[in-house]
């Protein structure tokens, strides 16, 4: 018989080998028990879900989860609706007995943690059916780029070279490293107005205090007064080259499409070849008016998001719309921006 429960650390060597055998073979949280636990672990408990007949041993189901903020964020106070918002996380789902096992095991963890609503862009192929059969809007990101000028490029293959001009209006990117940096600019009210909500804690553990990857973290400066945003990217390298990507952003989304021309001073100075971001609520004017080029992922010019291992191939990011407003999402939000393979493989990449 199988039971769906909540998962406990004894459950852990079976998990990383359900992952390794039914989501993809030297994925990264089936052999990295650091990174397993940095992602899933908070106060002693595992935020998965599982369905799993416990005479034979067996895993038939998982669902992972984690949270935006604290579930006693102080500002969770101010709302009408003080639960906070989630992602799902690697939702798997074998054949067996039960024909309803998915829905049931993403229930149980959507009963223990009573979200307002989640937020979880990187839907597989087969979840978009389940969901689209079962009534749900399904959306994808939009993904835009832009070019540094180069005589040739390693990591893209585009027909026509396109970098829009972009009169240089006198915005910077000021490079820090510190979170209280950050919030000088971005208060936390800031954050937890934001959809999904967020807090520091969640900042901090998701960027500053990553177990593998490193974050670039960006001051957008205006050229008179305070900054007016922030921006977190990331390098690539593959095939002898680097490229950057946006992987997060805070503050008015206007903000995008002022900076192309410190972009381009930053590409030049880092050696980059592109830099490409992927979004949800961004309106795409910002981007078209900003110096971006839309990235058609069934078109002829491709500009890649998989890195570890590096494929030339496009990529779609798919989400169920929660139908909650003033959604706005980036690579960063869910677990979109992770490895792939362990960091034992990523040290040897240049």
């Amino acid at each position: 018989m199988i039971n769906i429960r909540r998962a406990v650390l004894d459950d852990i060597p079976l998990i990383m080998r359900f992952l390794d055998e039914h989501w993809l073979k030297g994925y990264v949280l089936a052999h990295d028990r650091e990174f397993f636990d940095w992602q899933f672990m908070r106060d002693g408990k595992l935020n998965i879900w599982i369905g799993i007949d416990e005479e034979e041993g067996k895993l038939y189901a998982m669902q992972g989860g984690l949270y935006y903020c604290r579930e006693n964020h102080p500002g969770m106070s101010q709302s009408p609706d003080a639960s906070p918002d989630v992602a799902g996380l690697l939702w798997i789902s074998l054949k067996s007995p039960n024909p309803l096992l998915a829905f049931e095991t993403g229930d149980a963890m959507w009963a223990a943690l009573h979200p307002r609503a989640s937020f979880s862009p990187g839907l597989r192929e087969k979840a978009v059916r389940i969901y689209r059969l079962n009534g749900y809007t399904v959306r994808w990101m939009d993904h835009y780029y832009r070019l540094a000028e180069r005589a040739e490029y390693r990591l893209v293959h585009v027909t026509e070279k396109r970098i829009p001009y972009i009169l240089d209006n006198a915005y910077s990117l000021e490079s820090f490293s510190d979170i209280e940096e950050m919030k000088s600019v971005i208060s936390e009210d800031q954050l937890f107005k934001c959809v999904p909500c967020k807090d520091y804690a969640y900042i901090n553990w998701r960027y500053f205090q990553h177990p593998i990857f490193h974050y670039d973290f960006w001051k957008i400066k205006p050229p008179m007064g305070p900054a007016e945003a922030v921006l977190i990217t990331r390098e690539e390298r593959a095939r002898g080259a680097k490229s950057c990507k946006i992987v997060d952003f805070y503050g008015d989304s206007r903000a995008l499409g002022k900076i192309a021309p410190a972009l381009d001073r930053m590409m030049d100075e880092r050696g980059y070849e592109f830099t490409d971001v992927y979004s949800y609520g961004v309106p795409v004017s910002i981007y078209e008016e900003g110096g971006f080029v839309r990235c058609n992922p069934d078109g002829p010019d491709i500009i890649p998001n998989s890195f570890q291992p590096f494929e030339m191939t496009n990529s779609s990011i798919a989400l169920v719309d929660p139908g909650v407003p003033g959604i706005r999402l980036f690579r960063g939000d869910g677990d979109q921006d992770k490895p792939r393979l362990p960091s034992a493989w990523l040290d040897n990449q240049t």
